[in-house]
């Protein structure tokens, strides 16, 4: 757990591998895990091109599509589906009350190779209720009434700048034809 959380390996120590190989299946991850002390053979057929290799220590193969791989001869088979075991990596005990019940948790089967991407769309409006609805249309008929009250008073204000220019203005005065200056 100190090499997953902390990143340290101060608590690790190395322990002698014997001198056979291993190749165990672990069917929680889908892939297989190689323990290999002395150079072993590989082979790799990926879209008909074949790789040879000679590989030494540990190793996890995973499924790669179109591929076959060999180790000694011996064919790496996965699956098509998961046994839906969970990895356990540390048991956390808590403390224990009484009256408590804790369901059983079922697990079922998947499909890996009947995965699609096809997700149910999001509605656009996911409020199926009328009052949402009139919320929306009030506030946009109050929206349009403001609107048309300023544009109201402000035709009322250019209105009474223009008639107070009218009223303002003197008159032209005549003088007497015989006046004199």
């Amino acid at each position: 757990m100190e090499i997953l959380f902390k990143n340290t390996f101060e608590k690790c120590l190395p322990i002698q591998l014997n001198r056979l190989q291993t190749l165990e299946f672990v069917p929680e991850i889908n892939q297989y895990l190689g323990i290999f002390p002395v150079p072993v053979p590989i082979k790799t057929s990926c879209s008909n091109v074949l790789a040879q290799h000679q590989i030494q220590g540990v190793f996890l193969f995973e499924n790669q599509l179109n591929c076959q791989k060999y180790v000694n001869d011996q064919l790496l088979i996965f699956n098509d589906t998961t046994e839906g075991k969970p990895i356990i990596l540390e048991d956390f005990r808590l403390p224990a009350r009484n009256n408590v019940k804790i369901p059983k948790l079922t697990l079922r089967t998947l499909q890996v190779t009947s995965l699609t991407n096809n997700l149910p769309r999001l509605q656009m409006y996911p409020y199926k209720d009328s009052k949402n609805i009139w919320h929306l249309t009030g506030t946009a008929i109050l929206y349009f009434v403001f609107l048309a009250l300023a544009i109201w008073f402000m035709m009322q204000k250019i209105a009474f700048r223009r008639g107070n220019q009218t009223e303002e203005a003197p008159e032209p005065v005549e003088l007497p034809r015989d006046a004199k200056f």
